[in-house]
C-alpha cells in the first residue's frame, strides 16, 4: 500500500506515512496483547453471563410441577361438550393467570381472572392431586367466598357457549 499524499511504500498496520505525515486510510491498528487479552476476558464474562442466565431458567423458569399438572387438566374434554376446561377457561375469561399456592397447609394452584360477561373477578384454589374427588378447593366471586363446586357449575355453564364460539356443536 502506498500513501495517497507523496506515494511512498507504506508499512502494513501505519496509520500515518513516515514521509508526510498523512494519515492512512482504511488502516487497522495493530492489536496489542492487551487487546487480545481484553477480547478474551470478555468472552469469559459473557460465557459466565450465559451460564448464569441458563442455571436461572432451569431452576427459576418456567412452571412448576403444579401448574403443569393443573394445566393438563385443560386438555381434559368436559362430559357431553366437545371443549376442554382450558377451552372453556379461556373463552369465559380475561387476565388468566395461574400461581402456586399454599392452602390450608397444602401445595395448591390459585386461577384468577375476570368473567369476560360480567366482569366478576374469579379466583379459585385448584388441588393438583389427580386423585382427589375434585379440584376445586375454594372459590371466590369479587372477594365473595362462594360454594367451591360452584366453579365446576360456572365451567359448565360457559362450556356450551364456548363449543358454539368454536364451531363444535
Amino acid at each position: 500500500m502506498y500513501c495517497e499524499n507523496c506515494g511512498k511504500k507504506l508499512e502494513k498496520g501505519e496509520a500515518f506515512c513516515g514521509n508526510c505525515g498523512t494519515k492512512v486510510s482504511n488502516v487497522k491498528p495493530k492489536k496489542t496483547v492487551n487487546d487480545l487479552m481484553k477480547n478474551n476476558r470478555n468472552l469469559v464474562y459473557l460465557g459466565i453471563v450465559v451460564v448464569i442466565v441458563v442455571l436461572a431458567f432451569v431452576f427459576f423458569g418456567g412452571q412448576s410441577e403444579e401448574v403443569k399438572l393443573v394445566k393438563s387438566w385443560q386438555n381434559v374434554f368436559l362430559e357431553d361438550e366437545n371443549v376442554t376446561f382450558g377451552e372453556v377457561v379461556d373463552y369465559a375469561m380475561t387476565n388468566v393467570k395461574w400461581k402456586d399456592v399454599t392452602y390450608e397447609g397444602k401445595k395448591a394452584v390459585r386461577l384468577s381472572g375476570v368473567d369476560k360477561e360480567t366482569g366478576t373477578k374469579i379466583v379459585a384454589i385448584l388441588d393438583p392431586d389427580k386423585d382427589a374427588d375434585t379440584i376445586f378447593l375454594y372459590y371466590e366471586e369479587d372477594g365473595e367466598e362462594e360454594y367451591a363446586l360452584d366453579m365446576a357449575f360456572y365451567v359448565t355453564e360457559y362450556a356450551e357457549e364456548t363449543a358454539e364460539h368454536l364451531g363444535r356443536e
